[in-house]
Parts: structure tokens; sequence; C-alpha cells
């Protein structure tokens, strides 16, 4: 009787969902299996990952700023992915899920989370925007007009000496 009971407390602490999406690439893919758990306030801080359900879709982004309150916190969220945050969102405190495990291809991984990564993606700095950038500067610069090889082909050679 005991096991069961703790048994039905664990999955009502987790939560396990497919991610989707690219709003937080390269952190999450698509196709990723998600653990949640079910985050107490002081846990809730800059930096981690957090899934906001709201009334048509679940939302996972890294948490920019917390600003707990009596029995809500004000949570404003942003993907690594996203120029832009979310929008500031009230989430009561006994509904909160924090990302804890990150299943792909097979393998666990834990989420990068902290101050420092909240930083970089307030700032725009995560690998995800940079490659989205590199990807544009590539495209608008023209083809090349002739390979090494084709040039060096049609170098012509003056001797001055003679």
């Amino acid at each position: 009787m005991r096991q069961s009971n703790e048994m039905s407390h664990m999955k009502s602490r987790y939560r396990r969902f497919v991610f989707s999406g690219y709003s937080m690439y390269p952190q999450l893919k698509p196709g990723d299996v998600i653990v949640a758990q079910q985050a107490s306030r002081e846990e809730i801080a800059p930096g981690c990952l957090l899934c906001v359900e709201g009334r048509d879709r679940r939302v996972v982004h890294r948490v920019i700023r917390a600003e707990p309150s009596d029995s809500d916190m004000l949570v404003v969220c942003k993907g690594d992915n996203m120029p832009e945050p979310d929008e500031p969102v009230l989430v009561p405190v006994d509904s909160c899920w924090q990302v804890t495990l990150v299943i792909r291809n097979g393998r666990l991984r834990t989420p990068r989370r902290g101050r420092i990564c909240a930083f970089l993606s307030i700032n725009n700095l995560t690998i995800g925007i940079f490659m989205q950038r590199i990807k544009k500067v590539l495209q608008r610069m023209p083809p090349p007009m002739y390979n090494l090889a084709e040039r060096l082909r049609k170098v012509t050679r003056h001797d001055t000496t003679g």
C-alpha cells in the first residue's frame, strides 16, 4: 500500500511530454522528451527552463525574471532562439513545472540553467540566434564566379628576365 502511494505521489510531481518547435533550439529540439518536475517558489529563478501551460498550448521557455507574490508568480520567459521575450504571465505556484531532464536519442541530458544562460538569452547571444544570423549573411553573399582552380588556371605568368 505504501509503495503505491509513493508511486502516485511521484507521478503527480513529474510530467513527461514530447517537445516540438524551434523556440529553444539548440537547447531543445523537436522530438526531445522532456521530464518536468513540480517546482517550488524558491526553485524558479532566472535561467531555469519553465513549462507554462496556457489555455490552448504548453510553452517551455527560459525564465528571465521571476517575482513571487502571495499565491502566484509573475514570470517573464523567453525562448533561447526567439528575438523578443514573452509577455509576463501570472503562474500559480502550485502549477509551476521546471524542466529537469531532456531525453534525446535515448540519452539523458540535464538542461543548462543559471544566470549566465538567462543573460545570454536576454541579450540574444545564444547559439541558435548566431546560427540564424550566419545563415542570413551567407545567403546574401553572391555565389563565387570561379572556384580557386579555375582562377589559378587563368593566371598568366610573364617572365621579366630575358
